[in-house]
């Protein structure tokens, strides 16, 4: 049966009106009330569905909803404006990964700070006093610097991840298009460096170390000292601040990741 068609749709296939099922009633493309209702041997049902001019039934679509992944959510929960763009961090706490310069290029640039949140990801714990020593030591100095700074609200340091939430870390990067950096003082390679890439996350990498050959092949970020924080601050502020910039690198990033296997 055809709803709203000729008595031959076959001979005039465009010719037919489209009927709209809205709240129990049926109506034509001139919104007029054709006089079947809902639950009519067509089949039609309630809500939005069309009816193409065959008589066959095509329910339209919901559009999806997004959920948050559960890290996402725990690094939020941190975070007083988590729209901001994300720079990330992300690295086992130890002192040659130099987060704490990058906590200073963070904390001591307002510009910065008022543009996005810092997002530090220093592998699993339970209580400070249970790490080892070193990585105790470089805890306790990330806390001291996002007070010494008053960086509560734009400072995340969430206190545990699994492995499969990993690249949910990098999405929200992406996501905010934020920037990834890995300012370590030596760095032999920079695995991180690749998966942010992958991820099309813009980088900004030590100058020491392996990083340089990755930024030189992937054309997806900037080197900087690792020593000095106003050179980082600056860095990842032109990314941030720069739409086209931040396009360009990560296009490049994910164009230019098949030259590494990992």
């Amino acid at each position: 049966r055809s709803f709203g068609g000729s008595a031959n749709p076959a001979s005039t296939p465009f010719a037919s009106p489209a009927v709209v099922v809205r709240h129990g009633v049926v109506e034509g493309d001139n919104g007029r009330e054709t006089g079947a209702a809902a639950g009519s041997p067509s089949g039609a049902a309630p809500g939005g569905c069309l009816l193409h001019s065959a008589g066959t039934p095509n329910v339209q679509p919901q559009p999806s909803v997004f959920t948050e992944p559960p890290i996402w959510r725990e690094v939020h929960r941190f975070l007083r404006n988590p729209a901001k763009p994300v720079i990330l961090a992300m690295s086992r706490p130890d002192a040659k990964k130099n987060v704490a310069t990058l906590i200073k290029a963070y904390g001591s640039s307002a510009v910065l700070r008022d543009l996005a949140n810092l997002v530090l990801v220093l592998g699993n714990r339970d209580a400070i006093d249970s790490m080892a020593s070193g990585s105790a030591r470089v805890m306790e100095g990330v806390l001291k610097l996002v007070d010494a700074y008053d960086l509560y609200g734009s400072v995340a340091y969430p206190k545990r991840h699994s492995q499969s939430e990993i690249s949910d870390i990098y999405h929200l990067a992406a996501a905010t298009r934020g920037v990834f950096v890995n300012v370590a003082l030596q760095e032999p390679f920079g695995l991180t460096l690749i998966e942010a890439a992958a991820h099309g996350v813009p980088i900004v990498a030590t100058c020491h170390g392996g990083p340089v050959d990755i930024v030189a092949t992937l054309r997806n970020g900037v080197i900087a000292e690792p020593g000095d924080a106003g050179a980082i601050a600056t860095a990842i502020t032109e990314i941030i601040t720069r739409p086209e910039l931040w396009d360009t690198f990560s296009n490049n990033g994910r164009n230019n990741i098949l030259a590494y296997s990992w």
